[in-house]
């Protein structure tokens, strides 16, 4: 349906957006959710609908509109003192940002890059474009790293610790993006190695030796190291509070991370 909704209250949208959702109709649900959280005067239903925007859209999908719909939450938590919501909504914003740095910042830079070999950009247009591109994405880091510590320090002012293992999995989930930001950029080009022998190697990550840099290797390392930590601190909140659904789920997200980094002994061992 495209009936109008923009003269209801806003615990009305709320209840139409729902019944669109439950109805068939979820893109419909969530442009109303999404208007709900923009344009809305009710701060706490501007809040449920900041959360389920979170929870249910695509993030690859839907960046901006997430990266949105989480300063409105965050600014709506803050007036209610709501401060699990706001610490959530922090790592989250955090989690995008890096996301949003890998499919556009970081490919866009590595174009630019220069070859083995080259002194200069052929091009100052070039230089001036790489260099405006690593002043965003430097910024990007230092506003997550600013979120992330954030919204820790907010979540240990909540009783439930599963607020701040929330908060540690989209930690988890900005140092995989950040690994995977490392891959694309450090990628040293054409490899001499055949494409064949390359996938056999894969599986036991030797493949890595013949298409990253020593340096970029042990970047992607720490990278590895640092989200393996943060699910882990994770689990061991939610086992503090007994939330079992929780820890299975950090446990999956942790293996699902480690299997796309091809650390597969170290991925089924998380999900035994």
């Amino acid at each position: 349906s495209s009936i109008i909704v923009t003269d209801m209250p806003d615990v009305d949208k709320f209840k139409e957006a729902e019944r669109r959702c439950n109805t068939g109709d979820a893109p419909g649900g969530m442009q109303i959710h999404l208007d709900i959280c923009l344009n809305g005067r009710d701060e706490r239903v501007r809040l449920q609908s900041a959360l389920l925007l979170v929870e249910r859209l695509q993030a690859m999908d839907h960046l901006p509109k997430l990266l949105q719909a989480c300063d409105v939450g965050i600014e709506c938590a803050r007036k209610l003192e709501d401060l699990a919501s706001e610490a959530y909504l922090m790592g989250k914003k955090a989690e995008y940002l890096t996301a949003l740095s890998g499919v556009g910042l970081v490919p866009a830079r590595k174009s630019l890059r220069m070859a083995p070999g080259w002194f200069a950009f052929s091009l100052e247009r070039d230089e001036a474009q790489f260099n405006e591109l690593t002043i965003k994405i430097e910024a990007n880091d230092a506003q997550v790293e600013k979120l992330l510590d954030q919204a820790v320090r907010i979540s240990e002012k909540v009783r439930a610790r599963s607020t701040k293992a929330h908060v540690l999995m989209c930690a988890g989930r900005v140092w995989f993006h950040r690994y995977m930001n490392l891959k694309t950029e450090c990628l040293k080009g054409v490899s001499k190695v055949p494409l064949a022998v390359i996938r056999l190697l894969r599986p036991y990550r030797l493949d890595e030796h013949f298409l990253f840099t020593k340096e970029g290797r042990a970047k992607m390392k720490r990278c590895l190291v640092q989200c393996e930590s943060s699910y882990l601190a994770a689990v061991d909140a939610f086992r503090k509070d007994e939330e079992e659904a929780d820890t299975a789920y950090a446990y999956y997200n942790l293996a699902n991370e480690l299997r796309s980094a091809f650390r597969f002994r170290k991925a089924t061992k998380y999900l035994r």
